[in-house]
């Protein structure tokens, strides 16, 4: 690969956060609070809505709050045992509505829907190509049903050292409620067939945007893939980090857990998060990435700044991308662990805040202008 274009690097005009808000809401009693959390958000008639997951003994916990009362209501918790369990561990879940709460299980070709009340409504049992996982590699989870479809991005249980895999899998896949029918959506892009793609960069998140456009929000790539419902054709939208080198793919199988793994998750960029504000009508795609000082250090360099816990190895960036593809970049000075949006801001909650009693959250005030150099 070239080396990067520090020039490129530079002259991304990064737009200043005018103002940061401290927002505290009393913990939730009855919520099995555990790190790194799956999560999803979703705006339902002008209220945004965040869903976290836990699990328990009992089940899958789902806490929810909104940007209107911003207050935890009653943990809903959904059986995993008993005869409208879902039967298996590590469950990923899609929250429609408060009545339609769907939990994709662990390994097993089924989809429950349950009801506020954890009362299972329908299985939909499907077949498929692989035994399949809903995706939440990053904790968030995606998901879109439009007209009895339901888009959700997929892992199969195959072995993603194979140089078959990126050829032979898919990101997304569509189940009918209606006939129950399990189809294959979109694929891996074409640079990237028969060739090899650590773990941490499969996958990623599918929502809908611009009430017309489903994203796919691919964490290896500079741009997100979209479906426009209307035209019914795919096609790209440019939001990545302008400049910056991105993973291509490797012609080798590769330890996932190994020094080469870690050495490219802090070396090229992960769109790690995305979600649509239908306040702004704007996309936010969340970037973690190396800090472009250390752009020409050697591998071996970057992972001994890794070792001495250099806090400026790393970086988060915030790209919000308007409907004529027009974007903004934010330094963001920490690491998000789930953000929501609001008529007045965006809605954030970092893991380094914490109290004992409360929930810390932070709302992130956006404006026009751009940081000094």
């Amino acid at each position: 690969m070239s080396c990067q274009d520090s020039n490129k690097i530079e002259n991304i005009n990064f737009v200043k956060i005018s103002g940061v808000d401290t927002l505290f809401v009393s913990k939730s009693q009855g919520f099995s609070y555990s790190p790194m959390p799956r999560w999803q958000t979703r705006t339902l008639n002008d209220t945004s809505y965040l869903i976290i997951s836990a699990t328990n003994g009992e089940g899958l916990q789902l806490l929810i709050i909104d940007n209107s009362t911003f207050e935890y209501r009653k943990v809903v918790t959904i059986p995993q045992y008993g005869p409208n369990g879902f039967k298996t561990n590590s469950p990923s879940f899609y929250w429609f509505n408060s009545d339609s709460i769907f939990v994709f299980p662990t390994s097993l070709n089924k989809v429950f829907l349950y009801n506020r009340n954890s009362e299972l409504k329908q299985v939909y049992e499907y077949d498929s190509e692989a035994i399949m996982s809903f995706d939440a590699n990053e904790q968030q989870q995606g998901g879109v049903l439009l007209d009895s479809k339901l888009y959700i991005n997929t892992v199969p249980h195959s072995n993603p050292n194979s140089l078959q895999f990126t050829s032979n899998t898919y990101v997304a896949h569509t189940l009918n409620l209606k006939n129950n029918e399990f189809h294959v959506w979109s694929s891996y892009p074409k640079k990237y067939i028969n060739r090899i793609l650590p773990t941490s960069f499969l996958g990623g998140q599918i929502i809908q945007a611009f009430d017309s456009l489903l994203l796919i929000n691919n964490y290896h790539s500079d741009s997100i893939e979209f479906f426009n419902i209307n035209s019914r054709k795919f096609g790209k939208l440019s939001a990545g980090m302008t400049g910056f080198n991105h993973l291509e793919g490797l012609k080798k199988p590769i330890d996932n857990r190994g020094v080469n793994s870690l050495t490219m998750q802090l070396k090229y960029p992960n769109y790690y998060k995305i979600l649509f504000d239908s306040y702004s009508n704007s996309i936010y795609r969340f970037s973690r990435h190396l800090n472009p000082s250390y752009q020409n250090y050697s591998d071996g360099e970057i992972l001994n700044e890794l070792e001495n816990n250099n806090p400026k190895l790393l970086q988060n960036s915030l790209i919000i991308l308007s409907p004529n593809g027009d974007k903004k970049y934010y330094h963001l000075p920490f690491s998000i662990e789930y953000a929501f949006p609001s008529k007045d801001g965006l809605i954030v909650q970092i893991s380094s805040l914490e109290l004992e009693d409360k929930d810390i959250f932070l709302k992130l005030h956006l404006n026009q202008e751009y940081e000094s150099r």
